[in-house]
């Protein structure tokens, strides 16, 4: 799974840095917590502020989720990093 991580610098608006990690099991653990919650993909990303996509994508571990998006998740679903991690 790829995580991007934004970082303001000085002159630049934006700078996408790109760090890869391995959280294996991620999805399973957001999955788990979302349906214990009984909540649908829609509530977790009205909650979290992002598309039901990236919620999907986040929960079969596919493609790169943006670290606060992903932080923003599992926080609509009662977790934090480290038990997702």
């Amino acid at each position: 799974m790829l995580f991007l991580i934004y970082s303001a610098v000085k002159g630049v608006d934006k700078v996408r840095v790109l760090v890869e990690f391995e959280l294996p099991g991620m999805g399973d653990r957001l999955l788990q917590a979302r349906k214990q919650l009984a909540l649908s993909q829609c509530e977790v990303a009205a909650k979290a502020g992002c598309s039901k996509a990236t919620v999907s994508r986040a929960e079969k571990e596919m493609g790169a989720t943006p670290l606060p998006t992903l932080k923003a998740i599992a926080g609509a679903v009662g977790l934090d990093l480290e038990q997702i991690g």
